[in-house]
């Protein structure tokens, strides 16, 4: 696989203060046809920072970079995504505390389980809507960066217009052993349609490894996409610490996760299509969260048992 290249924010300099936000302008129609829709220009960086809410990576010209790559490559690596706010030495101690708990479990795909189900996928998992709010204080402001994000996004992409809700995050830990996760789509979905479609539009996996080196594997290997047979390694994208992994979530970006020889920590959370959940059964029986505080979004009560838990 080719070395992957994540997007860093620039070098720190003195910010100029604004009392604006940044003037964000839509680069499509939302009733142009997909086909017709051009990615959006490149621009120059400005000679100053500009902060939305708490992030660098939620400024408007960085948006113009994600949603070009996006729009491209399908994928985009972000380095440096939340910083102090989020503290990642804070959040994968909170991960590891409900992780190594009884609560936690083995990831699951479909209605696999037991010896074959390990072999598949080896990691411990709990969800945000299951835990104590007060066990994990460091997910929010991630949610809130995400949000901020996804507010842009929305703004530049066609297929993102219709982000405003996010599944209940999922708290992941390979524990080292050798655990991974074999090649699969996050969403079973063509173009928005079929009898597996879970609803999920954008997958956001954020990683708390601070000390993590080469030889401790993990890494998200991401595949070219289209049949089986002809696919090839496109990147690993290394799990270090701080570092935002943004894809589409159905058969554009066929993934997995290579053997993890030391204890790997990450948070995904998925961004949904209202449109595609409004018809998707296995997302109606999902936890939803609103994206954006106004939102009037509704949470959707969890069936512990819903195909949805399952297949990821």
């Amino acid at each position: 696989p080719a070395p992957h290249r994540p997007i860093t924010p620039p070098p720190h300099r003195p910010s100029i203060p604004s009392p604006h936000h940044p003037t964000i302008l839509p680069t499509h129609n939302p009733t142009t046809p997909l086909s017709q829709v051009s990615p959006p220009p490149r621009r120059h960086p400005p000679p100053h920072d500009v902060s939305f809410h708490m992030t660098k990576w939620t400024a408007s010209d960085a948006a113009d970079e994600i949603s070009t790559q996006l729009h491209n490559e399908s994928f985009v690596v972000l380095d440096h995504f939340c910083g102090a706010a989020c503290s990642p030495l804070h959040l994968r101690a909170e991960l590891a505390a409900i992780l190594n708990s009884t609560s936690s479990r083995r990831g699951r795909i479909g209605v696999a389980s037991g010896s074959s189900a390990s072999r598949l996928r080896g990691d411990l998992t709990a969800w945000e809507e299951h835990v104590p709010y007060d066990s994990i204080p460091s997910l929010f402001p991630l949610a809130e960066h995400l949000s901020s994000l996804a507010s842009l996004l929305s703004m530049r992409l066609l297929e993102a217009r219709d982000l405003v809700m996010r599944s209940g995050a999922q708290l992941s830990m390979y524990p080292g052993d050798g655990a991974r996760y074999v090649r699969h789509v996050d969403n079973t979905c063509t173009a928005g349609a079929g009898r597996l479609c879970n609803g999920r539009r954008l997958s956001a996996v954020f990683y708390v490894n601070p000390t993590w080196t080469e030889g401790d594997g993990g890494q998200l290997r991401i595949l070219s996409a289209g049949s089986v047979a002809e696919e090839v390694p496109l990147i690993d994208v290394q799990p270090i610490a701080d570092r935002l992994l943004l894809f589409w979530s159905d058969e554009r970006v066929p993934h997995e996760v290579l053997p993890s020889l030391a204890a790997r920590f990450a948070v995904t959370v998925w961004l949904l299509s209202e449109s595609e959940c409004s018809s998707a059964a296995r997302c109606q029986s999902a936890t939803k969260l609103p994206i954006h505080p106004n939102s009037k979004a509704k949470s959707a009560a969890t069936d512990d048992c819903s195909l949805d838990r399952h297949d990821e």
